[in-house]
């Protein structure tokens, strides 16, 4: 007795390719919106940093973020739950041309590294300095820019209580958002710090 198996034909090379073409498209775009890369930009001191942390995780929710902080944000931010990477600038407020001539190498670098990461946005506190907002526009290429503020009339005098409203005024969704400023601490600064006491 002979037993017949009957086996698809395989598709033609074009019909293959035109397969393979539409995967590829598809994929490229989910990819694209399941990870937005966003950019803060937050010139604070380190308790407004910490205040900030809820803003970060919750932007973080859809994307990357990165932070520009100035350099005393970078041993308290880095390693964080959502904050991808940190970048800082010593002097982001100087504008004109003796600031470019004593700081200006520090921001024409930090410019371009910015420029090559193609951010999605780029998020600034509305009361941010006019020569920071030069800057960036300098570099920003199409990233769109997007502000948030917490000075908004009827919102809450405390940061912890307003960052739900700044996040609110960008646009952004404060579904689940879990407004308790948090530090991570890593095991090894823990160790060192329980050495210290």
């Amino acid at each position: 007795m002979i037993f017949l198996r009957s086996y698809p034909t395989p598709p033609s090379a074009p019909l293959r390719t035109s397969i393979i073409a539409d995967f590829v498209r598809i994929f490229s775009h989910a990819r694209h919106f399941r990870a937005m890369r966003r950019l803060v930009i937050f010139f604070a001191r380190v308790g407004d940093l910490v205040m900030f942390t809820p803003v970060i995780r919750q932007l973080a929710r859809d994307g990357e973020v990165d932070v520009l902080v100035r350099p005393w944000g970078t041993p308290l931010l880095s390693g964080q739950p959502g904050v991808t990477t940190v970048h800082t600038l010593r002097t982001p407020n100087r504008d004109g041309w003796l600031a470019r001539l004593l700081s200006g190498g520090e921001h024409a670098a930090m410019a371009r590294t910015l420029a090559e990461k193609n951010y999605a946005e780029i998020i600034t506190f509305k009361g941010e300095a006019a020569a920071v907002q030069r800057w960036v526009d300098s570099w920003r290429g199409t990233a769109t820019m997007r502000q948030i503020s917490r000075s908004i009339p009827g919102a809450p005098r405390h940061n912890v209580d307003a960052n739900s409203h700044a996040l609110t005024f960008g646009g952004f969704s404060i579904e689940g958002f879990d407004p308790l400023p948090r530090l991570t601490i890593a095991d090894a600064d823990r160790a060192t710090a329980n050495a210290r006491l």
